[in-house]
């Protein structure tokens, strides 16, 4: 899913530790030069895209490069999801939580600082209105564009309107709160 968005390492920064190669599940890093002139090098054939370097580099040497292709990883999110729920339609329920909200992808192996306080959890039939009353709940909560102040280049509104356009559901939505208060 993440194939077009291949990192690159910066020589400067790299301090040749190795711990890309232990993390590199495609066997795609490996150490060039000698002495202080070593470094990181990804050959782009082999790199799956996967991102596992760039979280484990704690120099902030390896990083991914997200102009111009991310509007890809964002579709391909929608396609691979229309797959994984072809012929389960009225079969499945969604449940998102946010909770623990920090900036950086919840499939890395650290936690930041939280980026809003808990909302809760929110449940739906419809996959594509819980990512918008997500999204708006927690721009809400945040007073801005949260992650597009993040990452400026992502436009988070993208993925769900290619979902609501590919049939996967609608943005409309109504909140009820089960909440006793």
């Amino acid at each position: 899913m993440h194939s077009d968005i291949k990192p690159v390492v910066n020589r400067e920064r790299c301090t040749a530790c190795a711990k890309c190669l232990d993390w590199c599940p495609a066997e795609a890093i490996s150490l060039q030069g000698k002495g202080k002139e070593k470094f990181a090098k990804i050959d782009r054939s082999k790199c799956i895209g996967c991102g596992e370097c760039t979280i484990m580099c704690f120099k902030g040497a390896i990083q991914a490069r997200l102009s111009g292709v991310l509007e890809n990883a964002q579709r391909k999110c929608v396609e691979y999801t229309m797959g994984v729920l072809k012929g389960k339609e009225n079969k499945v329920a969604f449940f998102n939580f946010l909770m623990n909200v920090t900036p950086d992808c919840d499939c890395w192996n650290y936690n930041d600082a939280r980026a809003v306080e808990d909302i809760g959890i929110l449940a739906s039939r419809d996959i594509v209105a819980i990512e918008q009353a997500s999204l708006d709940l927690l721009n809400e909560k945040a007073g801005k564009d949260l992650f597009h102040d993040i990452y400026p280049v992502v436009d988070c509104a993208q993925q769900v309107e290619y979902a609501e356009k590919m049939g996967l559901g609608s943005r409309e939505y109504e909140l009820i709160s089960l909440d006793d208060e």
